[in-house]
Formats: C-alpha cells, structure tokens, sequence
C-alpha cells in the first residue's frame, strides 16, 4: 500500500475510545523485515502505518475488516471497514467504508470518507446491520473490479456492491433494487442472521469468481445442522434466492447434520484434488 513492496497488516480494535467510549479504531500497519515490537499508540502519530478512527460511542469500528484489489488505479488496495452500528440511515442500517489505500501515516477521518474524499460509505437499509461482516467478492460481474460481499443479518441477507472508481455514496435500499449490485436473501428466516461470507474464487471454472456463505442457523439438516451456499458469480444484477440456490439454481447447497453447526466458518483453499 505505501509502496515498499512489502504487504501490510489491518489491525482491528474495536474498543478503543478515542472517538468516545468503544468507538473502536482500526490500524493499518506497514510490513517491516524486523522484529521489533510495533506500538499502535506510535502507529496512531503516523509512523510505520496509521490509524482509522470511529465516528461514534459504540461504532465498535473494527470488527469487520477487509481488503479490496486497487480499485481507482492507483496501484494500491483498498480498505473495507464495516459498522454495524451506524445509524445515519436510519436505527441499526449499519454501513461499510470504502477506503483508498494510501502511502501517508495521515490519520483517516471516516466523516471525510462519507462525503467523498478519499473513498466512499456504502449505507444500509434500517435494520439491516449492514457491515457485520464484509469480504472481497472477487470479479463478480467480470468488469475488472473487485466487488464488496457485505452481511446484513438484521434482514437476512447478504449484499453484493459492485467495485467501482468513483467516490460516490452507494444506498443499499438501491442496491436491492438492482443498481450497481444485488442482494442475497434467506432461504428461510433467521438463517443469516449468524452469517459469514467469503469469495475470490471461480469454483465451477466458468472464468467468474463465487461466492460463499455459512449459514449456520439454516436447519434443512436438523437442528442447529447449519449449512453452506456456493453463488455462481456471474447472475447479473436481480436478486439472489438462496431457496433457489438450494435447488441448484445458481449455485449449489451444502447440508450439514444435525448439532453440527456447519457453515459457522468458511473459507476457499487452492486444488488440492489436482
């Protein structure tokens, strides 16, 4: 990100006060070939790295962290923050930032980010916790770009928002809606409500990356049998059905036993079959 060739760490704190009591911060802290210890209080003035500030008492920024390919051009990555419990769209929306990945030790200012400068908000729908967990999709749409894969288990959903340049603000109520992105909705309710998602990987070979997500609540297999959903990249911009996907429709669903828990965790290994 700062150019040195090395990758960089993102650092999650979520109760951290100085935005007032457990507004939470995160730190991205550059790579380094020594071994001395790394102190975010020295981080947090600019050096080896900088800090990301919560706006709010209770933001908890931190919890959710992720990373995008560069988006704007720059030939830095981005940075994803989610924040379940912003409420400037409304009581428990939630939002994501977009940032853009940056070489200065300068402090982010998430105010800053939401009107544009320096990345871009991504707000939610009321009751959505929008940003309680956000991963890299990949080139869902196959445009070039990475996409954002968000959860919002206050509605039972995931949302795909397509990568893009631009610094304007992205409303989730239009993405529902099929602009700049789709939504994924429950096969039956209350099974996202303990989502988590991953993607970055074309897994049926089709040149488009997947998607995957641990439902651990979804009880097809039993009680408390979870599951897992694999969505085909690639579905254009309507909305995704995971009953549909359950049908293979789309994708493909993996059933767990009963008391297994299955999909609490997820995530996408290299071949190993050959």
């Amino acid at each position: 990100m700062n150019g040195d060739g090395r990758a960089v760490m993102l650092v999650g704190a979520p109760g951290q006060d100085g935005g007032g009591a457990d507004a939470g911060a995160a730190y991205v802290v550059w790579g380094k070939t020594t071994n001395a210890v790394v102190q975010l209080s020295i981080v947090a003035t600019g050096a080896g790295g900088f800090k990301i500030n919560g706006l709010a008492a209770g933001d908890a920024v931190g919890q959710a962290l992720g990373v995008l390919g560069d988006q704007n051009g720059d030939g830095r990555s981005e940075i994803l923050i989610g924040v379940r419990n912003d409420s400037a769209a409304g009581a428990g929306a939630g939002a994501v930032y977009v940032l853009d990945g940056k070489a200065t030790g300068t402090a982010v200012d998430l105010a800053q980010i939401a009107l544009g400068n320096g990345g871009y908000k991504i707000s939610g729908v009321t009751q959505d916790d929008a940003g309680a967990f956000v991963a890299n999709a990949g080139d869902v749409n196959n445009d070039g770009l990475d996409d954002i894969l968000l959860g919002a288990p206050g509605s039972d959903s995931a949302y795909v928002v397509f990568g893009k340049a631009d610094h304007l603000a992205v409303d989730l109520a239009d993405v529902r809606a099929g602009v700049g992105g789709f939504q994924i909705v429950a096969e039956a309710a209350g099974d996202l409500t303990k989502l988590v998602l991953t993607g970055g990987a074309d897994l049926n070979r089709d040149g488009i990356d997947d998607l995957v997500i641990g439902a651990s609540g979804n009880a097809e297999g039993g009680g408390n049998a979870g599951a897992v959903y694999v969505v085909w990249g690639g579905a254009g911009s309507g909305t995704v059905d995971l009953s549909l996907v359950a049908q293979g429709i789309g994708g493909a669903k993996i059933v767990g036993a009963s008391g297994s828990l299955t999909g609490a965790s997820v995530a996408i290994g290299g071949d190993m079959n050959g």
